[in-house]
């Protein structure tokens, strides 16, 4: 039985090698798929980091809407006079308390930055003759008023 399975094995190794040079010049030939070249005229920048600062934000919301429900369960723990209980939610609701609040302002320190990213992209990217895009920040502060005044 041996005697039979081994001119299988030696056919199979021939006709991939002989196939070998055929399929190499073709993947030489074969140029790939053609490269695209679109532009919305979006800044993509600013809406990736945005959509990241909606996520944190959500994460942020469940960490904050986790510690509500664990400091709702330490004041049953509490009221039952369960001490150990107690201590680890005390615990649980301060972690999570933490988190929920880096999270959350964190999200909108990203969602803002976001924003401002847009706002000094943006815009019909009238150019200066030396090839520069002007921008302008102007604070005016004054007796019962104040202005901020951005130009791009």
């Amino acid at each position: 039985m041996q005697l039979k399975a081994a001119p299988t094995v030696i056919v199979t190794a021939f006709l991939i090698v002989a196939a070998r040079p055929a399929l190499s010049a073709e993947l030489e030939a074969d140029p790939g798929p053609p490269e695209l070249d679109v532009d919305t005229g979006l800044p993509v920048g600013p809406i990736i980091l945005g959509s990241m600062s909606l996520a944190v934000i959500a994460v942020g919301a469940g960490f904050g809407w986790q510690a509500d429900q664990e400091f709702d369960r330490w004041k049953e723990a509490r009221d039952s006079g369960d001490a150990a209980a107690t201590k680890r939610l005390a615990d649980d609701v301060d972690t999570h308390s933490i988190a929920a609040n880096v999270l959350l302002f964190g999200g909108v320190a990203l969602a803002a930055t976001s924003v401002i990213w847009w706002l000094v992209s943006g815009g019909d990217d009238e150019e200066e003759p030396d090839g520069e895009t002007s921008a302008s920040f102007q604070v005016a502060l004054g007796p019962g008023q104040a202005s901020l005044t951005l130009e791009f």
